[in-house]
């Protein structure tokens, strides 16, 4: 019914030796059942069993597929008249935190918070970093290799309510679906725990982030705290969210 697999020559989706390219076929009636993703999912694992970086792959602008392709973490590096090519990093995970990447993580949000008009307070309004565990029913943290590039967290605010919070990317690695990637592990982790709602506030300067939680299903509240600095709050009901 289906098959994928890969290559290193000189085809359409290549883009440096030792950099496999990735075909996949489908035959049209078992579309739409996510056997494309499995098999994908597959092949992406197997790659980076076999200790390589990164994958790529040429796709016609118009094909249904490039949405399945940044779902599983492709993202457009180049494009022509009629197509795009795609890259994966296979050395990129989301990781539940520990307090083995403290000292790390610090130094990362002292880099990207500014990139956002930020600036870390560890001392004072950004105390809760000193006690993650306690702080946040879970945060995560996106390796590059062994670098943190990205976080993402849930704090409880009630019984049904939760709140996303620490969801950071470093700006060299926008474009590439990681927000959503964060985003998503946050989502699925409130619903998991039986939250209805969950709640963010933003600034109306970090339109980015604005953008991807509209594309998320979040929609404009009311002002549900105390924040001096906020001036967008949002939230997404969690029972009606895909």
């Amino acid at each position: 019914m289906g098959a994928v697999w890969v290559r290193d020559m000189a085809d359409y989706g290549h883009i440096a030796e030792g950099i496999p390219s990735f075909a996949i076929s489908l035959f049209k009636e078992y579309r739409n059942f996510g056997i494309g993703t499995a098999l994908m999912k597959t092949m992406l694992a197997e790659l980076k069993s076999h200790g390589y970086e990164r994958t790529s792959l040429a796709v016609q602008k118009a094909n249904y597929a490039v949405k399945m392709y940044r779902n599983v973490g492709f993202y457009i590096i180049d494009k022509n008249a009629e197509e795009f090519i795609m890259v994966c990093d296979l050395n990129t995970e989301i990781v539940p935190y520990e307090n083995k990447y403290y000292t790390q993580l610090i130094e990362f949000l002292k880099k990207c918070l500014p990139q956002s008009g930020r600036a870390l307070d560890i001392d004072g309004r950004h105390s809760f970093y000193k006690d993650i565990q306690h702080n946040f029913k879970g945060f995560y943290c996106m390796l590059h290799g062994e670098k943190i590039i990205g976080t993402v967290a849930v704090h409880h605010l009630s019984e049904k309510d939760c709140e996303l919070k620490s969801l950071y990317l470093l700006q060299e690695y926008h474009g590439r679906g990681y927000g959503r990637k964060l985003l998503n592990t946050a989502v699925s982790l409130a619903k998991k725990l039986g939250y209805a709602k969950m709640y963010l506030d933003s600034l109306s300067t970090s339109t980015r982030a604005i953008a991807l939680y509209k594309k998320s299903e979040f929609v404009d509240t009311e002002k549900y705290n105390d924040s001096i600095r906020s001036d967008v709050f949002m939230v997404l009901e969690l029972n009606t969210s895909q």
